[in-house]
């Protein structure tokens, strides 16, 4: 039997280009820090000869490098995202190298949060959190860079409602 689509969502690419480089930024410039401290700590032991000015610049070269990377590996994902409700579960599925599906009943949802950064406020969008009964951190489903996420979330809260009113 074929379940009925109620809505679908996609996360918004526009929303989530700037914090996710903001994000990846931050995250590798603890690398580039560590980096810029073990290659100043070889410099002073005579281990290697470069001027501290090219390790500094090498430190900062790997942290926007990697940054970089990491952002456009996860900017080619998002747009592979799917989010399908269905009157009975809701099914993630991910189709970028391979395709990966997950799928959830609503009775398995226990509560729901959002996330909207000063960012998101600016663009209207923002993350939805469903959390699961699996009780790892991996049961839950997040739905990513959201358009409108306030009314979404309403719109799922009143789609299990109706559900749990069905039985």
């Amino acid at each position: 039997m074929a379940h009925k689509l109620l809505f679908e969502l996609r996360p918004s690419l526009i929303n989530g280009f700037l914090p996710l480089l903001f994000k990846y930024l931050g995250t590798t410039a603890k690398a580039g820090f560590a980096f810029l401290i073990l290659a100043a700590g070889a410099r002073f032991f005579g281990i290697v000869t470069y001027e501290y000015q090219t390790i500094v610049i090498a430190a900062i070269g790997l942290a926007i490098g990697l940054a970089i990377l990491a952002w456009l590996i996860r900017f080619l994902i998002l747009p592979s995202l799917q989010y399908r409700f269905y009157e009975d579960h809701i099914e993630v599925e991910q189709k970028l190298l391979r395709i990966q599906k997950r799928t959830v009943r609503y009775d398995q949802i226990t509560n729901i949060s959002t996330d909207i950064s000063l960012w998101d406020r600016l663009c209207n969008a923002g993350d939805i959190i469903l959390h699961t009964a699996e009780h790892a951190e991996a049961g839950d489903i997040k739905l990513l860079y959201i358009k409108n996420p306030l009314e979404i979330e309403k719109k799922i809260h009143s789609t299990i409602s109706m559900k749990k009113k069905e039985k």
